[in-house]
């Protein structure tokens, strides 16, 4: 359901409001905040007019497939990013934000982690507020703490998997490694939409964002950038886990190779004067004599103590 908060600079309160027939008063001192899930695109299409919404913005908040980026409006600024669910699985959501000089418009796909601190923490932040540029930084600010701590729970599952791979390795940690590898991919995707797009807020003037903020915005960029690296550093970690265990099941199936063609070079020998022996010629003298028997069994065993000998010699058994 939509929800709109009130923010009034003057007594420094936030209000809850409804949503029916909202219309910002563009001669006060307050700004709003308004929260949508993406399936209220008939609600939003109901708001747009209070908001001065054009057909192009309402397109570009309920496209249904949206692509992450940032587009100046001559009296706002629209902006698509990737963030991480509520419940910290890591579940893509895509969050679409409207910044006007009376108003912040959020358009999400579920549960948002980020909307839902923001909005629980913007009461005590707004008495340090004089535009509606505050709800732009508290939500980016909060959209990289998620990530943080996204990087943070995914660099334990690491060392985890890490110290198991090492101290016993098995085919079953592949299909984890994978698991883990298309998780860290996705993060560092995020991460850097997000990076982009704090690059470009304060990196440039923008008419809506404010110098304060735009130097605030510097700050998140370079928590941005930081987590950034610390994802590629978790994809190279998760590469070398999937190397280590590849090189493992190498090395055993080579050991396994080794044993039998040793044992099928000692058989080989045996083999070889077990076959002459038992062919049906009548003229084989060994085959009219008592000690033919015997002696193709000692020959036979002494083929096989030789090679035997042999390899012990070269360590190679």
């Amino acid at each position: 359901m939509a929800r709109v908060l009130e923010f009034r600079f003057a007594t420094r309160e936030a209000v809850e409001v409804s949503p029916a027939g909202f219309e910002p008063d563009p001669g006060s001192d307050r700004v709003y905040w308004l929260r949508l899930a993406e399936s209220e695109a008939d609600e939003l299409r109901e708001l747009a007019p209070g908001l001065g919404l054009d057909e192009e913005e309402l397109d570009y908040l309920t496209e249904p497939d949206p692509i992450p980026g940032l587009v100046e409006r001559d009296e706002a600024l629209q902006l698509t990013l990737f963030v991480q669910d509520a419940d910290g699985s890591g579940t893509e959501r895509s969050l679409r934000l409207t910044l006007a000089e009376r108003f912040c418009l959020v358009v999400v796909a579920g549960r948002v982690g980020a909307i839902e601190e923001f909005e629980e923490s913007c009461g005590r932040e707004l008495r340090f507020a004089k535009t509606s540029n505050f709800m732009l930084f508290l939500v980016l600010d909060a959209v990289v703490d998620r990530f943080a701590r996204t990087v943070a729970r995914v660099d334990g599952e690491c060392e985890a998997l890490g110290d198991r791979i090492y101290a016993n390795p098995k085919a079953d940690h592949v299909p984890q490694i994978l698991e883990l590898k298309r998780k860290v991919i996705a993060l560092k995707r995020e991460l850097s939409h997000v990076r982009e797009i704090l690059m470009r807020l304060s990196g440039r003037r923008m008419g809506i964002v404010n110098d304060a903020t735009r130097e605030a915005l510097h700050e998140v960029y370079d928590h941005a950038q930081a987590m950034l690296a610390s994802a590629e550093s978790l994809r190279e970690l998760v590469s070398s886990y999937m190397d280590a265990t590849m090189s493992m099941q190498q090395h055993r199936m080579n050991e396994t190779i080794k044993i039998l063609t040793l044992f099928a070079s000692i058989l080989m020998p045996m083999t070889l004067i077990a076959g002459i022996w038992g062919m049906n010629f009548k003229h084989m003298p060994e085959t009219q004599t008592a000690w033919g028997y015997p002696l193709a069994v000692a020959v036979i065993a002494g083929c096989g103590l030789l090679t035997y000998a042999w390899f012990k010699r070269r360590r190679l058994i």
